[in-house]
Parts: structure tokens; C-alpha cells; sequence
């Protein structure tokens, strides 16, 4: 494969990201990142737990996406080829999602101002509502704050399917329906693909972010 792409793998709680990233990574020989380590993930739930305003919340998420960048920069540049758990994309619809959800008025960032690195690729990873309310059910998760408000919420649930199909149509994700595939087919699916881009090629466009937020 070409030596140091980077690749973004999005998609909603439940349908399977991490177990495919996981077997990606083994078959391209690339360096898995997530969009937070352990201790960021302790720090934002205990934001949720504090009931921090959604702005703030989201303000923290874009931190940590900054210093995954520069990782991610720093790996580029010795050739290391990498695989993002989730990206700005992410951050951008969780956040919407739910300051609609509980009424909150949008606040605007400066997405340009992180100055993020732009993924070579991004694929999104998406199953038909039934099929993905099942597969986190089945999961055992649904203790997971977020996982209950996928399954009781259907309003929450449109919303952030709609964020993630305006991102594949407008920032040019490449989409993958992972219906009755198994997780090798998948990636099989994803590492084509990939081998068609070159490094810095750049398929996706960070420039204009900051219009969802309007």
C-alpha cells in the first residue's frame, strides 16, 4: 500500500468501526489512533457526568483531536501509514446531535484555526437502522450514556445518521454498507480502495467546516 496515508474510519456507535479498524490495521501494517486515549475519555465523561454545557464538551473533543493531528503528522512523516478511530467529523455531529436534543443554542468554532490534518481518505461505515439497533443491543453496552440514547432516541438517532450522510455526499467519504459482510470482507472493501489514493492526494476537504454550525 502506499506507505503513509491516512485514513479516517467513521460511523455511528455500534456498527462495527473498531473490530474493523482493528483487522484494517494487522492487514495494512498501519498505526491505529483514537480520537481520545483512556484518560481524555475518563475527562469527558466526567464532563457529561457534570452536566457540562454541550459547547464545552465539544470544545474539549476538538483539543484532543488537535494533538491526535500532530501524532498523526509525526507518524506521516516516518512513513507510517494511519488509521483514525473516529475524526473531526465525529465531534462535529455528536455535538449537534445533541444540543438539538436538549435544546442548547449552536455555538460556532473555528475549525480552520486547529489546522487539522486533512485525511487522505475517509470511509463511512453504515448499516440499516434495524441492523444497527440490534447490533448495540447485542453488544452489552447499553449501560453506555450514549448507547441508551441511540436506542431510546429516534430523533437523536436521525439527526446524527443525517450529520453523517451530509458528510459523506459534501466531504467526499467514501460510503461502505457493512449489511451481512463479514469483518474481512470489509476491509478488503476499504484496503481497494485505498491503494487507489496516494499520500497528500487528499480526497476529503476540511476547508468549510465551520458551515455546520449555522
Amino acid at each position: 500500500m502506499n506507505s503513509a496515508l491516512f485514513i479516517v474510519i467513521e460511523g455511528m456507535d455500534g456498527v462495527g468501526k473498531t473490530t474493523t479498524i482493528q483487522q484494517l490495521a494487522y492487514n495494512m501494517n498501519a498505526k491505529v489512533l483514537r480520537h481520545m486515549d483512556s484518560h481524555e475519555l475518563e475527562t469527558l465523561e466526567q464532563l457529561i457526568s457534570d452536566k457540562a454545557p454541550s459547547a464545552d464538551i465539544h470544545n474539549f473533543a476538538l483539543e484532543c483531536l488537535h494533538k491526535k493531528s500532530e501524532e498523526v503528522n509525526k507518524l506521516n512523516q516516518n512513513d507510517t501509514p494511519v488509521i483514525m478511530d473516529r475524526y473531526i467529523y465525529s465531534a462535529i455531529a455528536y455535538y449537534l446531535a445533541n444540543a438539538k436534543l436538549i435544546d442548547e443554542p449552536i455555538k460556532a468554532f473555528n475549525i480552520d484555526a486547529l489546522q487539522l490534518r486533512q485525511p487522505d481518505v475517509a470511509f463511512y461505515l453504515y448499516l440499516d437502522s434495524d441492523s444497527h439497533l440490534k447490533r448495540i443491543q447485542e453488544r452489552g453496552t447499553q449501560n453506555d450514556a450514549n448507547d441508551q440514547k441511540i436506542i431510546s432516541n429516534n430523533l437523536y438517532r436521525d439527526q446524527l445518521r443525517q450529520y453523517f450522510l451530509k458528510f459523506t455526499d459534501e466531504q467526499h467519504f467514501k460510503a461502505v454498507d457493512i449489511e451481512n459482510k463479514t469483518v474481512q470482507e470489509v476491509c478488503k472493501e476499504i484496503e481497494i480502495q485505498s491503494l487507489e489514493i496516494k499520500p497528500n492526494e487528499q480526497h476529503t476537504n476540511l476547508a468549510g467546516l465551520g458551515k455546520y454550525y449555522e
